[in-house]
C-alpha cells in the first residue's frame, strides 16, 4: 500500500509541475501580449500628439521628391521633428510618411541631418514597412 501511495504521490506532483508550467507559460504570453498593446498605443498617442504641432497645408505642399528639399515647409517639418526628436531621447528616428497609389510606403521627411548615412531624402521608399 506504502508503494501505491509513493507511486501515486509522484504523478500528482508531476501533474502539478506540468499545470505551474503550463500557467507560468500562458501568463507570460499574456503580460507580453498586454505590454506590446500598451507601448503600441503609448507610441501611437505621442505620434497622435506631434501631428497637431505639424501644419496639413504644409503636408499638402509636400511631394514626396527631392525637389521638396528647397521648399520652406519642408525646412519647417523638418526642424519640428528634430525638435520633438530631441525631447524625448527614446526616438532614434522620426518620419512623416506617405503612401504611393502603389501602396509602397515613402519618406516626406526625416530627423536625420543631410549629411548622416541614416538620412533618408524625400521620395525614398520605406521598404521595410510591415
Amino acid at each position: 500500500m506504502n508503494r501505491k501511495y509513493s507511486f501515486l504521490k509522484s504523478k500528482f506532483n508531476l501533474a502539478m509541475f506540468v499545470c505551474v508550467l503550463i500557467m507560468g507559460v500562458i501568463g507570460s504570453g499574456w503580460v507580453a501580449v498586454r505590454t506590446e498593446n500598451e507601448i503600441r498605443a503609448d507610441l501611437l498617442k505621442q505620434a497622435h500628439l506631434l501631428s497637431k504641432t505639424i501644419n496639413i497645408e504644409d503636408v499638402e505642399s509636400l511631394s514626396g521628391t527631392p525637389a521638396d528639399l528647397a521648399s520652406p515647409q519642408y525646412q519647417q517639418i523638418k526642424q519640428l521633428l528634430i525638435s520633438a526628436q530631441g525631447v524625448d531621447t527614446q526616438y532614434r528616428f522620426l518620419y512623416l510618411m506617405g503612401r504611393n497609389i502603389d501602396g509602397s510606403i515613402f519618406i516626406f521627411v526625416d530627423s536625420e541631418p543631410g549629411d548622416s548615412p541614416d538620412y533618408s531624402p524625400p521620395g525614398e521608399i520605406y521598404s521595410e514597412a510591415s
